[in-house]
């Protein structure tokens, strides 16, 4: 299931709850997100592609120091 609603046997309990964007703006990760989809738009996904390669390839070297 893609969506759970965790109030599901309490209709004012769910109701009162603040809604959620599907890219919400709450952190870095999903600004970094969004910002990559508009820069992917302009330049081309294979743009991105190649310029992006190396910076993937460091992040994963990188992991264990996330």
């Amino acid at each position: 299931m893609l969506i759970e609603v965790e109030d599901q046997d309490d209709i004012n309990a769910w109701a009162v709850q603040d809604e959620e964007e599907v890219h919400g703006k709450d952190n870095i990760s999903s600004i970094a997100a969004e910002a990559l989809e508009r820069m992917a738009d302009i330049l081309g996904e294979k743009t991105m592609l190649g310029a992006s390669t190396q910076v993937i390839v460091e992040g994963i070297n990188k992991a264990d120091s996330w």
